[in-house]
């Protein structure tokens, strides 16, 4: 039995998915939001702590294009519960490893299960929600990370200062357990009744995938790439850069780590804004690299000895990075869902972001070792130099492309 209320149910809709995504955060940055704790009790280097996000973001990457193609076809009032109680128990067994060495595992097969649930949940509101309601779901949508990062870490901060840091593994199984319920029961009376999504189903047509759009599409994925690489590669090292650079202590380390996500939330709004403003995706996303690495090189020269000058650079940059994010994962697939299979862009998408932020966690972390952390970010600086001379661009090869197939005709 549907809900009645078209607004209610609309809304009500967007946030059951917003819920449903951001929970999985708990489930998926315990680790990173305490790996200075990690490294301080099993007495492990930054190479060896970052091996368990490579394995984690590896699986979440690669699993989540693969579940783009069956999406589709996929049970979602079983799909998403069940992904977050197996997320749940991948987290208690982490919380109660006495051994480092399984610890990577259990987030190999945390980033294959949760992986399913971001095109699920895009496949949800291409197919449930009304046209006018769209921009409001990529919103909040995008909201997702900044809420979930922020949770994690806020506990995180807490429970390392007052109690023990592992407390942040049951608080998300509990939040997940409560979730996967609620998805459960709710997600029948949520969705578009059937004469609604069958009129809604009818007006889509599939256009061709010609070799200009291939090409968008490998640009977006590299831009993906490079946003990840620079957002989790910051977020996830942030408190050792702290902690080592400042002398910041570790519970301080991961609550100033909050600062960052809280730029997202500006970002997720701004990404709306402006792409209502600029129509063409990967110039907005070029500039916004371009901005972006103007705050990381103002850093390299002039933040090492400062640390508000260093949290402000980085914080701002976040912001950048949330827009980026935004936009390739959901606003494009988002609008795209009109002509061609949504679920299926939000995974690809999704899923080259976590290939950058595979790169990021072991990458990234290893340098440090080996060369401090001012060699890291300059690979930073360098990635999100190439990737706003990429989007800026694409527009101008674009039009030429377009320009010489008409002549040829």
């Amino acid at each position: 039995m549907a809900l009645t209320s078209t607004k209610k149910r609309n809304i009500l809709f967007i946030l059951l998915c917003f819920l449903a995504y951001t929970s999985s955060y708990l489930l998926k940055l315990s680790y990173n939001a305490n790996i200075v704790c990690f490294e301080a009790e099993f007495g492990i280097t930054h190479a060896e702590a970052g091996i368990v996000t490579t394995f984690f973001f590896f699986s979440y990457g690669s699993v989540q294009i693969l579940h783009g193609i069956f999406v589709k076809k996929y049970p979602l009032r079983f799909v998403i519960p069940g992904a977050i109680l197996l997320g749940c128990l991948l987290n208690l067994l982490t919380a109660l490893s006495p051994t480092f060495a399984p610890i990577k595992y259990y987030w190999l097969l945390d980033g294959a299960i949760l992986s399913i649930l971001w095109p699920s949940c895009v496949r949800a509101l291409s197919e449930n929600i009304e046209e006018g309601y769209r921009n409001k779901a990529i919103m909040v949508m995008g909201l997702c990370t900044a809420v979930g990062t922020i949770l994690v870490y806020l506990l995180s901060a807490l429970f390392t200062a007052i109690a023990h840091y592992k407390i942040i593994f049951y608080v998300g199984i509990g939040i997940g357990l409560l979730i996967a319920l609620s998805w459960f029961f709710f997600y029948p009376l949520l969705t578009m009744p059937v004469e609604q999504k069958e009129t809604k189903q009818i007006s889509i047509s599939k256009p061709k995938n010609d070799g200009t759009f291939l090409l968008l599409v490998i640009v977006l994925a590299v831009l993906c790439v490079v946003s990840t690489f620079a957002r989790d590669g910051i977020s996830t090292w942030f408190p050792s850069l702290l902690k080592e650079g400042f002398g910041v202590s570790d519970s301080y380390s991961i609550l100033i780590t909050i600062l960052l996500p809280i730029g997202q939330f500006a970002g997720s709004v701004l990404s709306v804004v402006l792409g209502n403003l600029m129509k063409n995706r990967t110039l907005l996303c070029g500039l916004t690299f371009l901005v972006s690495s103007l705050l990381v090189g103002i850093y390299l020269f002039f933040g090492s000895s400062s640390l508000v000058l260093c949290i402000t650079m980085f914080g701002l940059s976040s912001l950048c990075f949330a827009i980026i994010v935004n936009v390739t994962t959901s606003m494009i697939p988002l609008e795209w869902g009109k002509e061609r299979n949504s679920g299926f862009y939000a995974a690809l998408f999704n899923g080259f972001c976590y290939l950058g932020s595979t790169a990021s966690s072991y990458g990234l972390g290893a340098l440090a070792d080996h060369y401090g952390w001012n060699k890291a970010t300059l690979v930073i600086e360098m990635a999100l130099i190439l990737a706003s001379i990429l989007g800026i661009l694409w527009p101008v090869l674009h039009g030429w492309i377009s320009k010489t197939k008409k002549s040829v005709e």
